[in-house]
């Protein structure tokens, strides 16, 4: 073949050529830009001695390949805390300034704590939410649920229990030597739940576009999906009555101040009771308040895969109650969901009682 053979607007002037069964071999180049072919060949073009093109494959489909592979859920234990911050709405906005920056403050003291605590199978920390916490003296703090991840590499035996997560973070923050940009409340710090975090499945995709006389480089595309796995929760009502305290109206209203603060200092006294009680209790919140001295109603959270019976949950607030004076227990009021829990051996110690004093009398009175 001689003269010349323009490819892609480039053209090759051969010195001369030969031709063999369809095929075709280029004595001289002088130059080109991409590659020419001929017959089914391509001939990689160069340009003094040295290619400037790449090697292509025409004529022959290239299969689509997929791979799919999906990565373990890494071991996650996550906390709540209340924060010394002042709630805004903002907070809520995982794009807003405000809650940009109060989420770097909770990751760097967080990852600082947890990262001398337990080096190398400490991964990271990471905000979930902000919402707002009320106490009883003040009603517009910040609660921050943050995940705490551990390498997901380690044994099950080298992860942390919760406890010890939770603790690390309580001893912290209760040094008065710490230096930390950020107040966190010791005594609101617990555990929500361990290894019940999002798992993100990783799929690459390898595809290759055939064609008869054109070739494309496979291209990896990377895409990531996130599923929230949501803890199945059982919730018990409990009623009290805190007999000889007064109801006012403000009571009603869960936005008023008297409201919310009642409804922490209940939150904060009863919750370590049975936390320590039932590991699988979650979470205590009082709905509302009503007239009758003070009625208390709050709602238990427990794992549904362990849910202690009504008197269980009943008998917890009773042995509780003798250690509690910030408000008032009336061991023989306490109900959950409807059925009487307490009162019963009181009530049978009151009749023993009267009956031993009648016969008391009665044999006094025998004597004289």
């Amino acid at each position: 073949m001689g003269g010349s053979t323009t490819t892609g607007g480039s053209t090759t002037t051969m010195g001369g050529s030969t031709s063999t069964d369809g095929s075709t071999t280029t004595t001289a180049l002088t130059s080109t830009s991409g590659s020419t072919t001929t017959g089914g060949l391509t001939t990689t073009t160069t340009t003094g001695g040295s290619t400037t093109g790449a090697s292509t494959t025409a004529g022959r489909p290239t299969a689509a390949t997929t791979t799919t592979t999906t990565a373990a859920p890494p071991p996650v234990v996550v906390l709540v805390a209340a924060l010394e911050e002042t709630f805004v709405e903002e907070l809520t906005d995982r794009e807003s300034p405000e809650f940009m920056a109060l989420e770097k403050r909770v990751v760097q003291v967080y990852d600082i704590i947890y990262k001398a605590e337990f080096g190398l199978l400490f991964i990271r920390s990471f905000v979930i939410e902000f919402r707002p916490f009320v106490t009883p003296t003040r009603a517009d703090n910040t609660e921050a649920e943050v995940g705490i991840e551990f390498n997901r590499t380690a044994s099950s035996d080298e992860i942390p229990e919760a406890e010890a997560v939770v603790q690390t973070l309580v001893e912290a923050v209760s040094n008065p030597n710490n230096t930390f940009n950020l107040t966190v409340a010791a005594e609101t710090i617990k555990f929500v739940e361990r290894d019940n975090t999002s798992v993100t499945a990783v799929s690459t995709t390898a595809t290759a576009i055939s064609a008869a006389n054109t070739s494309t480089i496979p291209t990896t595309t990377t895409s990531q999906t996130t599923t929230t796995t949501a803890e199945a929760v059982t919730i018990r009502q409990m009623t009290f009555r805190s007999a000889g305290e007064t109801f006012t109206s403000d009571l009603l209203n869960p936005s008023s101040a008297a409201f919310q603060s009642r409804a922490s200092l209940i939150k904060s006294t009863l919750e370590p009771f049975y936390q320590t009680t039932f590991l699988s209790f979650r979470s205590l919140t009082l709905v509302s308040f009503s007239n009758g001295s003070i009625i208390n109603n709050a709602d238990l959270r427990f794992a549904s895969t362990s849910v202690p019976s009504e008197t269980q949950i009943g008998n917890t607030l009773i042995s509780a109650a003798s250690g509690i004076t910030t408000f008032n227990i009336d061991t023989s009021s306490i109900t959950v969901d409807g059925t009487q829990v307490s009162g019963g051996v009181s009530q049978k110690i009151s009749l023993i009682t009267a009956s031993f004093l009648v016969l008391l009398s009665w044999l006094l009175s025998s004597q004289q």
